[in-house]
């Protein structure tokens, strides 16, 4: 990989949106740019380590910026949404 080359996403600065739905915009844009089609929701929310851990994937900081090395960050796992019956 080319140290050089960096994915960037910019979230328009001008619009009023959570935490939350910026942050699953930048995943949109992402798969987007790798050209991943998808046909379902992102949704971002919080979340315990133990949480994070139990998902299916998990994310660790490099270290070279804000957080120590290895410092778990984010996860993802395929849910389905609750039922309404």
């Amino acid at each position: 990989m080319d140290p050089e080359k960096r994915l960037v996403i910019r979230i328009n600065s001008n619009t009023k949106m959570s935490r939350g739905k910026a942050a699953a915009h930048a995943v949109h844009a992402a798969l987007k740019l790798y050209g991943i089609e998808y046909d379902h929701p992102v949704i971002v929310i919080g979340g315990k380590p133990d949480e994070i851990l139990a998902q299916t994937v998990h994310v660790r900081d490099a270290g070279r910026t804000e957080l120590s090395p290895g410092t778990l960050t984010a996860g993802a796992s395929w849910e389905y949404a609750p039922r309404a019956d």
